[in-house]
C-alpha cells in the first residue's frame, strides 16, 4: 500500500508489514512542496496561512518569550539564551528601544548600540532561536518614555490646532512624527537585513507599534484633561489610526520581507485601523479565559474587519509566564504563544520608568501575585471601580530588576517553573509538524460537539467526538458554560485538554472522559494535579494545571498509542547505525505524571509481539491481546521501563517517570538520554563519548541519575549503582554534592570610605560654569538633561523687614521626580510630587515652611534644589487635570516634563531669580577625595555584620568599597549570583561598578517618603518578584581580582524628622543605611509556616562525560556482554 502526498515532488511508501492491519503512515507531508509554500514556487521565507505559520515551508509553533537583551549584561546573554531555549521556547521576543538607538538628538545614532543589537541577533541564530523583532517606534516595555527618546518628546504637542507646525503629535499620522519614525526605521532596518529569515537569519516576524488600542483610549480621555486652560486634545481630534498604521507598514516594507505584526493591548483585534498586511497578535493576560478568548478572536478575524485578517492564524504577543497558559493557548489553536519576561531582566543605567498600575481600574496581571501585600497580581482583566483611579491611584517606581517570576530569573537561576515549560516545549518540538496545522475543536460538557473550524475526518473516516462528564476539569466560555478543548491532527492524532483550575488535585473516576465512545480511564483513576513550583502556592492563578492527553498518536508504522492518561514528553527514534547486533530499541516514548499517581496506556500493534520485558510491580499488563498492549503503572521516583519487540524487528521502549524527572530529561548527542540533573548543556559529542556541563541544586546531597543509551556507557565522575541493561539500555548512577549553599560574607564591604557630596547647596559654592537663564525655571527636558541627577540654584535678596513679614511658604507650579530643597545650605525636605505642584503649607510638607523661614537671612539667599529623574512614564496618560481640576499625575506620561517648571514663589509673591542648572552629582563628574570620611566602626569583634553608614538630614554621600573575587563563591564551582543589598529608611541610592559611567542599579529605601508631596499611592515594589533592596552584581563583568563599588546615597527625610544629634542612639540606628554583599534571593521557596518567601538559589557546577564502553557479542546466543 502507498501513502502519497499528491502535490509532493517525492513519494513516500509505507512499509508493508507481514500481518495485522496497516496503520496510517506517520511520515509527515513534504513541507517543501508547493502546497505549503516551499519548493520552486516558494517566494517568502515566512508565510501566514489560516491554519499555520510556515517558516521555510515548515509549519511552526512560535513559543515566544521576551529576553530583554539591552537590560542584560552583554557577557550573560549567550548563557541566558541557552537557558531560555532549554526551557522549551523557540522564539525571542526582542524589543529595541528607539531611546538607545538615537539617544542624543536627531540623526545622532549610537553605532555601538546597533552593533550590540546585531551581536545579540547573531547569538540568537547560533543558539537556534527565531526572533520576533519589535522596534516600536513605541514599545512600552516598562521602559523610560516607552522607548521614545526624551529629546524627541520635548519636541511634541498634543493638539492639532495650536498652529505650531514645528512639533510632532506623537504616535499619530502627523507628518513630522512619521518623518522621525522613517529615519529611525530606515537606520535599524538596513542593519538587520542580514538577520532576516529570507537571508538565513533568525528574524521571522517584525512588529510595529505596541498596544495602540490603549493609546486610542488615552487619546480620547485627554479631551477632558486640561493644561494651561485648554483641553489636551481637540474634541474632534483623531489619531488617524488607519493612515498611521498604513504609513508604518509601508515604511517597514521598504526593507523588511517577513510578516509584519502588531500587538493590541486587549485580547481582541483592535487599535490598528483594519489595515491589511499587518497580523494582529494581541496581549492575553487573563489566565482564566484562553479558550474562550481564542474562539472570540477567531470569530473576529474570520468574519470581521472587512476580511483583512481572515487568512491569518491566531497568535498572542504577550502574556503571563504561567506554564498552564502556554498549553491552553496551543490547544486553543494559537500558533504563537507568548510569555512576557520569560527571562527576568536587570535594569542598567537610567532606563527606569514610572508606571500607572492597571489595578487602579480593577485590572490585574495574571500570575504576578507578589510577596509584597500591596502589590496584588498583574493583568487579569476584571471589573473594578473607577474611584480607585480618581481617589487613590497606584503608581510604581520601577526598580533595578523587573522579574515577572518567569522560568529563568534575571541572574540566570533556573526555577522549578522552568521544568513545567520545558516539558511542554519538549512535547511541542517532537510533534510540532502535526500540532502546528491541527484543528482546535471544542465540545460542551455532555452536549453535542461543535466547532468553528472545518470538520475533518480521521484515518478511519469517522468524525471524532470527545465527551467530558466532569465539569471540574473543563474550561468555560463567556457565558460560564463549561467545555473541553482538543486538537485534531491530519494524521488522526488528538491532543485533549484536561484543565484543573480548582487549586487542589482532582481525581477522575474511570469513564470520566469518552472519545468516540471509548471510556477513559479504564483501569485506574486519573489524578489531574496542580502546579507544584513554589510560586504557585499562594498564587491561585499559577496553581492551574493543563494536562494534555494524547489519543490515536502514531509512534511508528508498527505502534500507535491509542490513548494514555499520562502526558507524553517525546518520542525518539534511536536505531541509527549502532554497529551492534542485538540492538536494544528503535524508538523510545517517555510518559509522565505526578509522583505517586497512577496512569495507563493502550498501544495498538500491527505485528506479532515476540517479547515484553522489564515489567516490575509498578507496571502491569491488562489482557493478552496480540494486537494491543494495555498497561497501567505508577509514577515512581526512579524511571520505569517497558520494552515491546515484534517479529518485524520494530522495538518500542516506554519510559514512565514523574513530572519532576520528565523536566530533567536531557538529550545528548549519539542517542544518549540523561535523566535527573537540574541543567545539562552538551559541550561536544564524539563517536565514543559525549562531554557535558551540568548544574544541580547546591542544597541537595545526592542526585540519582539515569542514563539511557543505545550503547553501554559509563558516566565519568559519577558512581555507578546499576550496570548497563542490554534489554533496556539503562545504567543508573549517583552523584554526591556538599549539600550546602555557598557563603558570601556580610562584612566584605567593611573597609568602605565615605565622602560628602553636597557643596552645591552652599551659598558660597562657585556656580559660574553652570548654565543660567532668566524668568521661571525651565524643565530639565528643555535644558537637554534627560536622566539622572541635576542641581538647580536660584537667588533672592531679602531685607530683615521682609523676612519678618514674610509668609512662610514656598510654591512651585510643577516639579518632578524627586526634589530635595535646601535654603542657604540648610536642608528642608524631599518630595516626590509626580509632576504636580509643591506647596510647603500642605499637610504632607508640614514643618517645611517654618524651616525655610528659619534658614533665610538678610541679604543674598540661595535656594538649591536637588533633582533626580527616575524615568518618564511608559504608558500614554494625560499630563493635565481632569476637567481642569487638581486630579493630575503628569509624571506618568512619556511627555511629562522633569525638574522644575512654571512659577516658583516664596511667600505671597516673591519670585526667585538668577536661575542656574547643572547635570549630575559632583561624584559622577569626578572622583571625590576629601577629608569628609565618616564610617561607623564595625560591631563587636568576631561578628559578621553588614556595614552601616549614617546619613544626616538631606545629606549626599558616596560610599566606595572594594571586594576581591577570591572572597566570593568560585564561578567554576557554583552558579551563585549575588547582590549588593542596601537597607534603610528615607533614602535612595545609585550604584556604580568599576568606574563604569552607567549605574548597575538604583535603589529606593521604602514607600513612606514617596507619598510625600503627592495625592497618589506610589510604591517602589511593582511588577517584580525581586527584593527591591537588592542590586544584582553582574558576575561575568567583574574584574579578575579587585572590584570597586561606588554608591551615591541621598537622605530623603521629611521636614518633621529631627537631626541625629537630637535623638537617642537607638533612634539613630533607624536612620542607618546597611550595605552588604549577599546571595541573590531570586527564587521562591516555601517557608516553615507554609507561606512563599524569597530565597537564594545556588547550583553546583561540574563537567561530565558519557563514554561508550566496549561490548562482546556471544556468537551463539547473540547476547551482548559488557566489558567493564
Amino acid at each position: 500500500m502507498l501513502w502519497v502526498n499528491p502535490t509532493s515532488r517525492r513519494k513516500r511508501v509505507a512499509k508493508v508489514k507481514p500481518r495485522g492491519k496497516l496503520l496510517r503512515n506517520v511520515e509527515e507531508k513534504d513541507y517543501d512542496s508547493k502546497e505549503f509554500g516551499g519548493g520552486r514556487m516558494a517566494k517568502k521565507a515566512v508565510q501566514l496561512t489560516k491554519q499555520s505559520i510556515l517558516i521555510h515551508g515548515k509549519p511552526t509553533l512560535l513559543r515566544v518569550g521576551s529576553v530583554q537583551w539591552f537590560r542584560l549584561p552583554k557577557l550573560d546573554r549567550l548563557d541566558l539564551l541557552q537557558r531560555f531555549k532549554a526551557a522549551g521556547f523557540n522564539t525571542v521576543d526582542m524589543y529595541v528601544p528607539w531611546r538607545d538607538v538615537e539617544p542624543n538628538g536627531e540623526g545622532k545614532f549610537d553605532e555601538g548600540f546597533l552593533e550590540d543589537m546585531c551581536d545579540f541577533l547573531g547569538k540568537c541564530k547560533n543558539v537556534g532561536l527565531y526572533v520576533y523583532f519589535r522596534p516600536g517606534p513605541y514599545i512600552c516595555d516598562e521602559f523610560d518614555g516607552g522607548g521614545v527618546p526624551s529629546w524627541l518628546l520635548k519636541k511634541t504637542r498634543t493638539r492639532d490646532d495650536d498652529g505650531d507646525n514645528t512639533k510632532a503629535i506623537i504616535r499619530t499620522a502627523c507628518p513630522l512624527w512619521l518623518g522621525h519614525v522613517r529615519r529611525y526605521f530606515n537606520k535599524i532596518n538596513i542593519r538587520i537585513l542580514p538577520y532576516l529569515a529570507s537571508k538565513g537569519g533568525p528574524i521571522v516576524l517584525y512588529a510595529i507599534e505596541n498596544e495602540y488600542d490603549h493609546f486610542e483610549k488615552a487619546f480620547a480621555a485627554e479631551k477632558i484633561f486640561f493644561s494651561e486652560g485648554k483641553a489636551e486634545r481637540r474634541l474632534f481630534q483623531s489619531t488617524g489610526t488607519k493612515a498611521y498604521f498604513s504609513a508604518l507598514r509601508d515604511i517597514t516594507r521598504r526593507h523588511i520581507d517577513v510578516p509584519i505584526a502588531t500587538c493590541p493591548g486587549m485580547p481582541t483585534v483592535s487599535g490598528l485601523g483594519d489595515v491589511e498586511g499587518i497580523w494582529p497578535v494581541p496581549n492575553h493576560w487573563d489566565p482564566d479565559g484562553h479558550e474562550a478568548d481564542a474562539l472570540a478572536l477567531l470569530k473576529s478575524m474570520r468574519k470581521g474587519h472587512g476580511g483583512a485578517y481572515k487568512d491569518m492564524p491566531l497568535g498572542f504577543s504577550e502574556g503571563p509566564s504561567i506554564a498552564a497558559s502556554q498549553k491552553r493557548q496551543i490547544l486553543s489553536g494559537i500558533r504563537m504563544s507568548a510569555n512576557f519576561n520569560a527571562v527576568g531582566h536587570h535594569q542598567f543605567g537610567y532606563r527606569n520608568a514610572i508606571d500607572f498600575d492597571p489595578k487602579n481600574i480593577g485590572v490585574t496581571m495574571g500570575g504576578m501575585s507578589h510577596i509584597a501585600p500591596q502589590n496584588g497580581s498583574m493583568f487579569s482583566w476584571r471589573r473594578g471601580r473607577m474611584s480607585n483611579l480618581l481617589l487613590h491611584p497606584h503608581v510604581g517606581y520601577l526598580g533595578s530588576v523587573l522579574d515577572f517570576y518567569g522560568p529563568v530569573s534575571h541572574s540566570g537561576s533556573i526555577r522549578e517553573k522552568f521544568y513545567s515549560f520545558r516539558r511542554t516545549g519538549y512535547m511541542c518540538n517532537t510533534f510540532e509538524r502535526s500540532i502546528a496545522r491541527a484543528y482546535s475543536r471544542t465540545s460542551h460538557v455532555r452536549p453535542r460537539t461543535w466547532s468553528l473550524f472545518p470538520r475533518i475526518e480521521c484515518c478511519r473516516g469517522v468524525q471524532m467526538e470527545v465527551t467530558l462528564r466532569d465539569d471540574r476539569v473543563a474550561a468555560k466560555d463567556k457565558s460560564g458554560r463549561k467545555f473541553v478543548t482538543w486538537l485534531e491532527c491530519e494524521n488522526g492524532a488528538m491532543f485533549v485538554s484536561i484543565l484543573n483550575q480548582s487549586g487542589v488535585p482532582i481525581t477522575l473516576k474511570p469513564g470520566a472522559i469518552s472519545i468516540d465512545d471509548t471510556p477513559i480511564p479504564k483501569y485506574t483513576n486519573l489524578t489531574v494535579p496542580t502546579e507544584i513550583y513554589p510560586g504557585s502556592r499562594n498564587d491561585f492563578e499559577q496553581l492551574a494545571y493543563c494536562m494534555i492527553l494524547p489519543v490515536r498518536l502514531p509512534i511508528t508504522n508498527t505502534y500507535k498509542l491509542r490513548y494514555t492518561t499520562a502526558e507524553i514528553l517525546t518520542k525518539k527514534t534511536i536505531s541509527e547505525q549502532l554497529g551492534i547486533r542485538g540492538e536494544w530499541a528503535s524508538t523510545i516514548v517517555i510518559l509522565y505524571g505526578p509522583e505517586g499517581g497512577q496512569g495507563e496506556a493502550v498501544f495498538d500493534i500491527c505485528a506479532n509481539i515476540v517479547d515484553i520485558s522489564h515489567i516490575d510491580d509498578t507496571i502491569r499488563r491488562h489482557g493478552n491481546s496480540s494486537s494491543e498492549v494495555a498497561i497501567s503503572f505508577r509514577y515512581e521516583h526512579q524511571p520505569r521501563f517497558l520494552t515491546l519487540r515484534t517479529d518485524s524487528g520494530d522495538t518500542l521502549q516506554v519510559m514512565v517517570t514523574t513530572s519532576r524527572l520528565a523536566g530533567r530529561v536531557w538529550e545528548l548527542p549519539n542517542s544518549v538520554f540523561l535523566v535527573g540533573l537540574d541543567y545539562v548543556q552538551s559541550i561536544e559529542g564524539k563517536e565514543r563519548g559525549v562531554k557535558f556541563r551540568y548544574e544541580h541544586d547546591a542544597r541537595v546531597t545526592t542526585a540519582d541519575v539515569t542514563l539511557l543509551s543505545a550503547k553501554p556507557c559509563v558516566l565519568e565522575g559519577f558512581d555507578e549503582v546499576e550496570r548497563y541493561n542490554p534489554k533496556t539500555g539503562v545504567t543508573r548512577f549517583i552523584k554526591r554534592f556538599p549539600g550546602i549553599l555557598p557563603e558570601v560574607r556580610r562584612d566584605l564591604l567593611s573597609t568602605c570610605q565615605v565622602y560628602r557630596d553636597m557643596k552645591e547647596s552652599s551659598p558660597s559654592f562657585d556656580d559660574t560654569s553652570w548654565r543660567s537663564f532668566t524668568g521661571n525655571p525651565l524643565s530639565l527636558d528643555e535644558l537637554d538633561i534627560h536622566e539622572g541627577h541635576a542641581w538647580y540654584r536660584a537667588e533672592i535678596n531679602l531685607t530683615k523687614g521682609e523676612i519678618e513679614t514674610l509668609t512662610p511658604r514656598l510654591r512651585i507650579d510643577h516639579a518632578d521626580d524627586f526634589v530635595g530643597i535646601y535654603v542657604n545650605g540648610s536642608y528642608i525636605t524631599t518630595l516626590a510630587p509626580l509632576g504636580n505642584g509643591i506647596d510647603t503649607n500642605e499637610e504632607d510638607c508640614k514643618g517645611s515652611s517654618e524651616r525655610i523661614l528659619r534658614s533665610l537671612r538678610a541679604g543674598r539667599n540661595v535656594l538649591t534644589f536637588l533633582i533626580e529623574i527616575w524615568g518618564h512614564g511608559a504608558f500614554e496618560t494625560p499630563t493635565g487635570g481632569l476637567l481642569n481640576s487638581r486630579i493630575s499625575l503628569p509624571a506618568l506620561s512619556p511627555r511629562g516634563l522633569k525638574g522644575l517648571h512654571g512659577k516658583v514663589i516664596l511667600g505671597d509673591n516673591l519670585r526667585l531669580s538668577k536661575w542656574k542648572v547643572r547635570a549630575r552629582l559632583s561624584g559622577e563628574i569626578s572622583t571625590l577625595n576629601n577629608d569628609s570620611r565618616r564610617l561607623e566602626p564595625r560591631s563587636e569583634s568576631g561578628t559578621k555584620k553588614a556595614t552601616k553608614v549614617h546619613l544626616s538630614r538631606g545629606e549626599v554621600i558616596w560610599c566606595t568599597a572594594t571586594f576581591s573575587n577570591t572572597d566570593l563563591p568560585g564561578r567554576k564551582e557554583y552558579h551563585a549570583p549575588f547582590v549588593l543589598r542596601i537597607k534603610g529608611k528615607n533614602a535612595r541610592g545609585t550604584v556604580f561598578l568599576n568606574n563604569h559611567p552607567q549605574p548597575i542599579g538604583r535603589w529606593i529605601s521604602d514607600d513612606a517618603w514617596l507619598h510625600r508631596g503627592t495625592w497618589a499611592n506610589p510604591t517602589r515594589e511593582m511588577w517584580s518578584y525581586a527584593n527591591p533592596d537588592d542590586v544584582p552584581i553582574p558576575i561575568r563583568s567583574l574584574d579578575e581580582k579587585i572590584n570597586t563599588l561606588r554608591i551615591a546615597l541621598i537622605d530623603c527625610s521629611g521636614s518633621q524628622v529631627s537631626e541625629p544629634t537630637d535623638v537617642s542612639e537607638s533612634k539613630r540606628s533607624e536612620r542607618a543605611i546597611e550595605i552588604e554583599l549577599a546571595l541573590n534571593n531570586d527564587d521562591l521557596a516555601v517557608g516553615n509556616d507554609g507561606k512563599t518567601v524569597r530565597a537564594p538559589h545556588a547550583a553546583v557546577r561540574g563537567e561530565g562525560r558519557a563514554s561508550v564502553v566496549d561490548v562482546k557479542v556471544d556468537e551463539k546466543t547473540q547476547e551482548m556482554k559488557v566489558v567493564f
